[in-house]
């Protein structure tokens, strides 16, 4: 158990593997560290470092992916004067904060509402769906 655990080391001090890793990968080596660190090298030898930055990427996918799914209204009465994805809204605030922060003002002063909603939750109905929110935050009645 102590030499296993000594084995295990090792290859954490070469690789920055977890524990879990470390040891599935001296299992596969029949207990050989050399032939661990052999098999982690033809695997790209990726880092715990290069796990967690592809983790970002992949959550960072997610969040984009929902954010073109998610769309911004911006209404007075019936007529609707913009209609965009969230993910462009955010890139346009990003680029031209002059700008956002002029066009959220001229909103105000219009009267217009700001709805937040689910491209699948649909037109009809918009105040029911939870992900349906005026400027404010709140949810229109």
């Amino acid at each position: 158990m102590e030499d296993e655990l000594r084995k295990i080391d090792l290859i954490r001090e070469r690789t920055r593997l977890s524990y879990e890793r470390a040891r599935a990968l001296l299992q596969e080596a029949g207990g050989d560290v050399v032939a661990a660190l052999i098999l982690w090298e033809r695997r790209g030898g990726e880092t715990g470092a290069g796990r967690g930055a592809g983790e970002v990427v992949e959550r960072l996918r997610e969040v984009v992916q929902r954010g073109n799914r998610t769309m911004v209204r911006v209404s007075r009465g019936d007529q609707t004067y913009l209609e965009i994805p969230v993910t462009v809204g955010v890139m346009a605030a990003a680029l031209a904060p002059h700008l956002a922060v002029a066009g959220a003002a001229a909103c105000v002063l219009a009267g217009c509402s700001v709805r937040v909603q689910e491209k699948g939750a649909g037109r009809e109905g918009a105040g029911s769906t939870p992900d349906s929110r005026t400027a404010d935050g709140t949810t229109p009645a």
